[in-house]
């Protein structure tokens, strides 16, 4: 409008935009994990990847690039190692892992990445099936898994237009609400998954808030016994 000489300036520069309404936050739950995997099963038969690698996002709440590019070195000692230069908080992050989830990872792992054996499995996979494999690239790189988990992800949400959206994003969301609902306090379970403690309860926690406001009042102000 200023280049078109109608006004001097910009009528809304100094008008605050409204603010928007509090989206809930929407994580994977255990029927949409199972209903995810069943479909799953059915494109891959019983090929084990797809499940350990999508466990190990929900167990660790961890990006999904940051899982992409694991390297086999980097799970020991019980745990996966998370260094500096691949968390988005540049911590070093070493998560401690259930005695069956690391030794199935153990058992898994490649000579230099942690999932480079995913390749060999998927074409056995689409061999069994009857899909044509001779295109897949034999070359591991953590881009690619990126891709092809967003990929697979995708096409599950265009199977399946009517049941609610599932996104990868949602299984680290699960992370932080699972930590939420066992009652661990924010500012722990920010230290452990790495995330600021404010973006994990606007961003990453799906509560009930007027069960929190009751909770709350009710134990500011209990209720005395009666004489």
């Amino acid at each position: 409008m200023e280049d078109l000489k109608i006004v001097a300036g910009n009528p809304w520069e100094e008008v605050s935009p409204p603010k928007t309404d509090k989206l809930p936050v929407k994580y994977a739950t255990d029927e949409m994990i199972a209903h995810f995997y069943e479909w799953i099963a059915e494109r891959f038969g019983i090929w084990p990847f797809p499940k350990l690698f999508l466990s190990v996002k929900a167990y660790s709440g961890c990006r999904l690039m940051n899982l992409c590019g694991l390297k086999a070195g980097q799970l020991r000692n019980g745990r996966i190692v998370f260094p500096a230069d691949l968390t988005k908080g540049r911590k070093e992050r070493a998560v401690p892992l259930p005695d069956d989830v690391f030794a199935s990872l153990d058992a898994f792992k490649g000579k230099v990445w942690l999932w480079e054996g995913y390749l060999t499995g998927l074409k056995v996979a689409l061999d069994e099936k009857g899909f044509p494999s001779h295109q897949l690239n034999p070359v591991f790189s953590p881009q690619r898994l990126y891709y092809w988990v967003e990929t697979l992800f995708s096409d599950y949400r265009k199977a399946f237009k009517d049941r609610p959206v599932l996104t990868t994003h949602m299984f680290r969301r699960r992370a932080f609400t699972m930590a939420w609902e066992a009652g661990i306090d924010a500012r722990r379970a920010s230290i452990a998954y790495g995330c600021n403690a404010d973006t994990l309860m606007q961003h990453y926690v799906s509560l009930d808030e007027q069960a929190v406001t009751d909770d709350v009042f009710a134990k500011m102000n209990p209720k005395k016994p009666p004489e």
